[in-house]
Formats: C-alpha cells, sequence, structure tokens
C-alpha cells in the first residue's frame, strides 16, 4: 500500500445514491439486529419482536446547529455503552429523554440514522469515502458502538485496497482521532505492510515534513515491521563496512 502524496478533502457528505439493502448500514435501523431463527415461538425472536424495547423515543440533538434525531431508546441503548449509561442511569438526560452532543458532526450521526454507510458509487471519490469512514470509527469508538467499529474498518480496508493507499492527512487524521492499539490503526498500519510503496522515497523527498508529522504511525510501523520480520536462524553480518564509512571529499572507498 502506497502513501499517496495528495490530501483528500475533508468532506464528511452523505451520498446521494439510495443505498441497496446490502450495502447499507443503519445502527439504528432493524438490518442491524442479530440474525434470529424464523420459528416464531424462538425466544430471542419473540425478545427482538417486543415493542416494549422499542416504545420510548429519545432525542440526540447534533451539531452546532442542534439537529433533532429521534431514536428509540431500545435500539439506541443495546447499540451503545454510552447511551446505556445516559438515558439508564441517573443523569439529567435519563429523566428528560434527550441528550445533548453538540461537538459532534450531524452528518456523521445522519448517515448512522438513514443507513447510508455505503460503498463509494462510480465517479465518487474513493479517498472522501474513506475520510467519511474514519470520522465513522472515531464516532462509534468514542460512543461504544462496537458493531459500528468493526463495520468501519471492514470498509475502510476495502477501500484502501481499491485505492492502493492511504493519505498522510488521512493516517493523521486516525491519530489524532483514534487510542493507541485501536483497530482502525491497527489495520491501516497491518495492510501498510503488506502492501509495500514502490514509490516511497519519492514521496518522503517531496513531503517529508508532512509524513515525519505522523510520528506514531511510523513507530506503530516500525513496532509491527520489526515483529512481522522473518529472523534469521543465523546471525547475519555486515559483507561490506565500507558503506557505512564516512570518506574524504574526493577519496574513493575504504581500501
Amino acid at each position: 500500500m502506497s502513501v499517496n502524496s495528495e490530501t483528500e478533502s475533508d468532506s464528511s457528505s452523505v451520498a446521494e445514491d439510495t443505498p441497496s439493502a446490502s450495502s447499507s448500514y443503519n445502527v439504528f435501523g432493524s438490518n442491524t439486529l442479530p440474525n434470529t431463527p424464523s420459528t416464531s415461538d424462538d425466544s430471542s425472536t419473540s425478545q427482538l419482536l417486543n415493542r416494549s424495547r422499542y416504545s420510548d423515543i429519545v432525542h440526540v440533538i447534533v451539531g452546532p446547529e442542534k439537529q433533532d434525531f429521534g431514536v428509540h431508546k431500545g435500539l439506541l441503548c443495546q447499540r451503545s455503552k454510552f447511551f446505556q449509561a445516559a438515558f439508564n442511569g441517573f443523569f439529567a438526560e435519563a429523566s428528560k429523554g434527550t441528550i445533548e452532543l453538540l461537538e459532534e458532526d450531524s452528518a456523521i450521526f445522519d448517515i448512522l440514522y438513514e443507513g447510508q454507510l455505503t460503498e463509494p458509487q462510480n465517479g465518487e471519490d474513493v479517498k472522501c469515502h474513506v475520510t467519511q469512514l474514519i470520522d465513522i470509527f472515531i464516532f462509534g469508538d468514542k460512543f461504544g458502538i462496537r458493531d459500528l467499529c468493526n463495520a468501519a474498518v471492514d470498509r475502510t480496508t476495502d477501500l484502501y485496497e481499491k485505492e492502493n493507499g492511504v493519505t498522510v492527512s488521512q493516517i493523521d487524521r486516525i491519530y489524532m482521532g483514534t487510542s493507541p492499539n485501536s483497530h482502525l490503526r491497527r489495520i491501516t498500519v497491518a495492510t501498510y505492510l503488506q502492501h509495500p510503496s514502490t514509490t516511497f522515497d519519492l514521496f518522503y523527498d517531496k513531503h517529508s515534513e508532512a509524513f515525519l508529522a505522523c510520528s506514531e504511525f511510523l513507530l506503530d510501523l516500525a513496532k509491527a515491521y520489526s515483529k512481522n520480520r522473518k529472523t534469521p536462524t543465523t546471525p547475519q553480518r555486515i559483507e561490506n563496512r565500507c558503506d557505512y564509512h564516512e570518506h574524504a571529499e574526493g577519496k574513493g572507498k575504504c581500501t
């Protein structure tokens, strides 16, 4: 996987195409519920169909524009540890049935609400979708929505392979918004190791400052490379130490 020298737009715009059932992921909809047997007397099925679990509507106010999303409390709390604690604890949100996330991006929450986590269509910018998926993972990780994080990791990996690269701004976005050992960091490093760059030297020469700014990524990359490198059965000698000597100007190699 190559590190592309270009940077992508930070836009998190939602694709206008209507998502198909096979490609959408609605974190608050029925298509995210676990698969259950079709038998009507199955206890897990009857539990999922129990309307009392989803009868209460809570409101999530998102972004500085305070966009109001009405969500079934049962579905929301089932998917998120954060919302489970907020709406079922002793906080004011539990009694009011409303929580404000004014620092979050309403466009990202809308993707989850409408189930528009989709693959890019023909002609759409793959890097824009990767950026969108990164933001979705960061949101899911922050609010304890495990299934969402897993879906975002899978989609991001697919697009890494399709794009055959990751930009410095994407790496920076991941490392700014995630914690050490996050799954998105790990898959980014692992994918990079599986697809070594053929243009790394050229890229580094032109964009060294931007790349070195991602120091945590470079450290993770070095650790992963060291861990995955095949250890020789016998110690290897440096055959030509002269290659590592500093020579006087105009002088040739050591004799």
